[in-house]
């Protein structure tokens, strides 16, 4: 009988990290579209089609539920190559308006103490995109000049840039984007992107 190579977990457990997933998807998805004080374990258990006990025996609490999806969330944040002028002004035409489509999520990181914890957690290599971004733009800038335009420069680019826009300015993110992108390229010394 040949054995079965392709599957390296055994079944029960192949099930278990399915539910778990469930879970989680299940999860992020009620914060996509609730704010993070609605956020209940029987909506996320209704949502993954189980029953809430089930959700209980994964995660003993909300809180531990909480911390599972802020993990789970920084999983999968991929943060697109920045460490260009251009790309560093272009990105706020994409990212504001998906910002703008997932609303609650982005609040949440924004606003909750895990979601702090989810963006500090990625800072280094965002740090690090952007004053490279900077330097190319200009070379001969002395500190703390340069430190002071990397930090506008990230928070022109910021989830947070975005939040003071459309709360204060009621803005959209797609006008959001662009004003954010034109500023940008205008710190940046490029043409603005279209």
């Amino acid at each position: 009988m040949p054995t079965m190579t392709n599957n390296p977990l055994p079944l029960r457990d192949a099930h278990r990290e399915y539910t778990r997933r469930r879970i989680l998807d299940a999860a992020i998805d009620l914060l996509k579209q609730c704010e993070f004080d609605d956020f209940q374990v029987g909506e996320v258990a209704a949502r993954a089609g189980i029953a809430e006990r089930t959700v209980y025996r994964y995660f003993a609490t909300r809180a531990e539920l909480i911390d599972a999806v802020w993990a789970h969330i920084g999983g999968e944040i991929t943060s697109p190559c920045l460490d260009t002028p251009q790309a560093l002004a272009a990105d706020p035409l994409t990212a504001f308006p998906e910002f703008d489509a997932r609303e609650p999520l982005i609040r949440a990181i924004i606003d909750t103490r895990q979601g702090k914890a989810l963006r500090l957690a990625v800072y280094t290599q965002r740090a690090e995109m952007i004053r490279r971004a900077v330097r190319i733009a200009h070379p001969d800038l002395a500190e703390p000049d340069f430190t002071g335009l990397c930090a506008v420069v990230d928070l022109l680019h910021s989830s947070v840039g975005w939040s003071v826009m459309k709360d204060y300015w009621k803005i959209d993110g797609t006008v959001a984007g662009r004003a954010a992108s034109k500023a940008l390229a205008e710190l940046l010394h490029i043409e603005a992107p279209l």
